[in-house]
């Protein structure tokens, strides 16, 4: 047996999230969902994520920058997604995510 593969068959996402708004954001928005979970960040209510654009790459090895960029503008665009400089230094480009969960639940219907 190779040590690339597992045992069992897991699955990173729901099939059909992926039907309803494209593969590469359905594995975005699973991940940030999970780093929503363990986050201590919260700001208008709401608990956000961080991590710069490099930081995003690391995490997902598999794609450049630029589809990492291109997937949260299509999250962004479709409302699924709060994208948002949070810092009060002005020098702070960091952008913090969170997820338009009322949004994704109209996705169900």
């Amino acid at each position: 047996m190779s040590k690339l593969l597992l045992e069992e068959r897991p699955l990173v996402i729901l099939p059909k999230l992926a039907v309803k708004i494209g593969l590469n954001e359905a594995i975005f928005i699973q991940q940030i969902h999970y780093l929503l979970t363990i986050s201590t960040t919260s700001h208008n209510s709401m608990k956000w994520t961080y991590n710069t654009y490099e930081e995003l790459q690391d995490m997902f090895p598999f794609w450049s920058a630029r589809t990492i960029k291109t997937v949260v503008k299509s999250l962004k665009e479709t409302g699924l997604l709060f994208v948002e400089q949070l810092s009060t230094d002005k020098r702070n480009k960091t952008n913090y995510y969170s997820i338009n969960y009322t949004k994704l639940d109209e996705l169900e219907l």
